[in-house]
């Protein structure tokens, strides 16, 4: 039998994938990485109040609010994950006193960042961002969970991601502070897989978000599927995993799942994209062996390229909704260590046009995981700034 961690060497996959690092060589302060206690977490769904705590000092002038916020969307997920988003809040400088309502975006992180990384990173962005163009409400998402990532979907394995944004937070927010409740002063925007997440939600709510920006997003162009996700050798592990699966009891099987899984970019995308609570594994598996040999079923690739693919039938499909958005905004790298990342944003662009959509395309000379601070300062604050209601 095949150890536990035969699943390892996809974790650094899954950590460039995510672009979820700092800029190279930075390290956030201790305290951004300092989430709400343990035993606030562990009662605030139990107790459905959302737990918040207040940062000791500033980010760029802005006060900072963690909250842990139960979220009822991502009730009876199959992982064991609690219902609950990890959320942090930038209030702007004049927010205690000047009584105005203010336009909020919504930052989804990549795999593996939480909600505290995207705050340090936004620090030092303010910094560098004039202030009228910072005056807004930044809500900063954690998509963590058990296997790494919920990828901001809807799933009957991993969760609703997606309506835990729209409706659980988004209500919260609302609710709890002075915005703008309007579509036309709320963006959403994310970094790696939360940016493709980020794409995702505004095509599918245009009534809740006027505006959106992906940053590097994972986005398949024709062939980026098969460049990601590769081929039948890539998945005989998940194959095997399913086999042993199969001969374990059903109770124990979601958690040999996350032992087994945890740090496997496939296992993350497939729980989350094509998902299947019947099947050992909890995702449809698109080989199947027949003869000693792994045959590929192309109906289920179909599924499994769709996920971050399939965006000739997204923009046929929410076209029209994608159309309601006052701007969208996409930046990449061009040095991306993954060509098929800016492969797949060129191809985005290229469709939409075509489609009749006008997209603000940006790009910088760097990686997957560069600058992000930067570019929240250089790219993301002005598109915001231009194309939201105030």
């Amino acid at each position: 039998m095949k150890s536990p961690g035969r699943f390892a060497v996809l974790f650094v996959v899954l950590l460039i994938v995510a672009g979820c690092g700092s800029s190279a060589g930075t390290q956030p302060p201790s305290q951004s990485a300092a989430p709400a206690s343990a035993s606030a977490s562990a009662s605030a769904s139990a107790s459905g109040q959302a737990i918040c705590s207040p940062w000791p000092e500033k980010i760029a002038g802005m006060t900072a609010v963690q909250c842990t916020l139960p979220a009822p969307s991502l009730a009876n997920n199959l992982l064991g994950d609690p219902a609950e988003l990890e959320i942090e809040i930038l209030l702007p400088s004049g927010y205690q006193t000047s009584g105005r309502h203010y336009p909020s975006v919504y930052v989804l992180a990549g795999l593996l960042t939480d909600a505290s990384f995207l705050g340090y990173q936004f620090g030092s962005g303010l910094k560098a961002a004039p202030a009228p163009e910072a005056e807004a409400i930044y809500v900063l998402v954690g998509g963590s969970n058990a296997l790494s990532g919920g990828f901001y979907v809807n799933s009957p394995v991993t969760g609703n991601w997606e309506d835990a944004i729209v409706k659980d937070l988004v209500l919260f927010v609302d609710g709890a502070y002075r915005t703008l409740p309007t579509a036309a002063s709320r963006g959403m925007a994310g970094h790696s897989m939360g940016g493709s997440g980020a794409l995702s939600i505004a095509m599918h709510h245009p009534e809740v978000f006027g505006a959106v920006y992906a940053m590097s997003p994972g986005i398949f162009g024709p062939n980026g599927a098969r460049d990601q996700l590769g081929d039948e050798t890539r998945f005989a592990p998940l194959l095997d995993l399913r086999d042993r699966l199969a001969a374990t009891p059903a109770a124990d099987r979601a958690k040999m799942l996350v032992r087994e899984g945890t740090g496997s970019f496939d296992i993350a995308y497939g729980a989350a994209f094509v998902p299947d609570p019947a099947s050992p594994v909890f995702m449809t598996l698109p080989y199947k062996s027949e003869g000693g040999k792994l045959v590929l079923d192309p109906a289920t690739w179909k599924l499994w390229e769709d996920g971050w693919g399939g965006i000739p039938e997204k923009l046929a499909t929410y076209g029209s909704n994608l159309k309601q958005l006052r701007a969208i905004g996409i930046d990449y790298g061009i040095y991306d260590e993954f060509d098929w990342i800016p492969e797949g944003c060129r191809y985005f662009v290229s469709l939409a046009s075509k489609a009749g959509l006008t997209v603000t395309e940006a790009t910088f000379e760097g990686g997957h995981q560069g600058s992000v601070d930067s570019r929240i300062a250089e790219f993301m604050i002005p598109f915001f700034a231009a194309n939201l209601t105030r």
